[in-house]
């Protein structure tokens, strides 16, 4: 038997060492107690975490700015950090030569940024000057002492399985949101309405929202349910003039057809003509649409308030507290699209089911052309309507297979939760602002100096007096 040799002895030494050098990182951080919930004290580190990586991005965007004007070959004298708003960087040269330069480059290298709160750019649209005004895409300022105002830590949930006050606020508020855009003032109503307050491209707007009435009830017809809900939305809005909405849209579309008629006689015959021609037929036609289903349009919808969705979950909370409830927010007739919202609290869901008539279009097998065109009109507007939703309540809505959904959460199986209160932070942002207003503002025209344009923030405006609300500058 061959004798071992001592090299050998110190290879398999050295790879047990490097093996147990690689996997004792892992060993260390499966040896914590991963399952344990967060504690408050492991909360208000991950607090001041935040609070430092935020604070942090100042100098950083400080050496961004100089490491790029190296690259520019341009010296600036001064780069410093606004003092009273922190989201402003003055950069001073030496020459406006070397300042135009910078202006020139700075947008598309700052906007390149990968993270992007790190993210720069032009905070003024100055072309002259030794001087230039960077933008911060975070302009907040974490002071140590206000962590406990700005954040909020708490448990979902009691031991028995009850919801949490701050957990049952803090998804209140979400579900609010959502809810009022889904079953609060139509989108249909607020079209008609921007229709008849425009000024300019109400001719495109109109034709557009006719074009739309025609399609609908050439498509799904006069009876459809889901044709009739489309109508009954046009009225659903809270705005005091509800009542004449109809009668002056109508008016807005004769109006169109005269122009239209006299454009007309004016271009003779060619192809501008059929085109005036054919967009004159789809305005007779929606008018005529509107009058004939005159009696669907006086019904109008009451439109669902924030007060009554806040009124709705308390009702359901009463009933039931558990983490394990399931609050159904019914209202078909307030969304030609949706019938209810489901707020699940075990899932961390909010749902968004579709109308029955509408699941049976959009999930079955289109046999003939016309099933295809109404699939896919149907699709249209319901993704129309969530990127509506998207975009006004910043939640990401999600699709499912036969629903669409909000995620609560995007940790599954959390118990507590850590929320930033972005009410503080704006009044934060509100009172640098005024400070700096009225530090750097200063009016040659004497109707606008502070004495005779008085500036305030919220608290001030409500406690002024009445001669001093006239006319002021309010920054909230």
């Amino acid at each position: 038997m061959e004798k071992q040799k001592r090299w050998q002895f110190i290879t398999i030494l050295i790879v047990l060492v490097l093996t147990l050098y690689n996997i004792l990182p892992t060993i260390i951080y499966y040896s914590k107690p991963l399952k344990d919930p967060i504690s408050m004290e492991q909360a208000q580190g991950i607090a001041s975490s935040i609070s430092q990586r935020v604070n942090d991005l100042e100098p950083q965007s400080i050496d961004w700015v100089h490491s790029f004007c190296n690259l520019l070959n341009v010296s600036p004298k001064k780069v410093e950090i606004q003092p009273q708003e922190p989201g402003l960087i003055t950069v001073e040269f030496a020459d406006e030569k070397q300042a135009q330069l910078f202006r020139k480059f700075l947008p598309q290298a700052g906007a390149l940024i990968p993270f992007i709160p790190a993210q720069l750019g032009l905070a003024y649209s100055e072309n002259q000057g030794n001087t230039v005004t960077v933008a911060r895409r975070v302009g907040f300022r974490f002071d140590p002492k206000d962590q406990d105002a700005l954040f909020h830590f708490g448990k979902k949930s009691s031991s028995d399985g009850k919801i949490e006050d701050f957990y049952f606020q803090l998804i209140g508020d979400r579900f609010t949101e959502v809810a009022t855009q889904v079953f609060g003032s139509s989108n249909q109503s607020k079209e008609i309405s921007a229709i008849l307050g425009s000024s300019e491209n109400v001719d495109q707007e109109l034709f557009a929202f006719a074009k739309q009435i025609t399609t609908l009830e050439e498509l799904f017809g006069a009876k459809s349910p889901i044709f009739i809900r489309y109508l009954q939305s046009f009225t659903q809005t809270d705005l005091p003039e509800s009542n004449s909405l109809i009668t002056r849209l109508v008016k807005k579309i004769d109006d169109q057809i005269t122009a239209l008629d006299a454009s007309l006689k004016v271009q003779g015959e060619g192809e501008n003509a059929k085109a005036l021609e054919r967009k004159n037929a789809i305005l007779n036609k929606a008018k005529s649409v509107i009058n004939a289903n005159s009696g669907v349009l006086r019904s109008q919808q009451k439109p669902l308030s924030k007060k009554d969705i806040r009124t709705f979950l308390l009702q359901q909370r009463t009933k039931n507290n558990s983490v394990q409830a399931i609050y159904t927010l019914s209202l078909p007739k307030n969304n030609p699209f949706f019938k209810n919202m489901v707020l699940d609290w075990s899932n961390d869901q909010v749902l968004l089911n579709l109308q029955d008539d509408v699941k049976t279009i959009v999930q079955t097998e289109p046999k003939n052309e016309r099933q295809r065109l109404c699939q896919e009109e149907l699709n249209k507007l319901i993704f129309n309507d969530v990127a509506r939703i998207s975009a006004l309540t910043d939640e990401k809505v999600n699709q499912g297979y036969s629903n669409f959904f909000v995620s609560l959460s995007n940790l599954p199986g959390s118990s507590s939760v850590l929320a930033l209160d972005l009410s503080q932070i704006a009044k934060q942002i509100a009172k640098d602002t005024l400070v700096t207003i009225n530090s750097e503002w200063n009016p040659t025209q004497q109707d606008l100096i502070s004495g005779k344009f008085p500036r305030f923030d919220l608290p001030a405006y409500q406690k002024a007096d009445t001669s001093q609300k006239k006319l002021c500058l309010v920054v909230v």
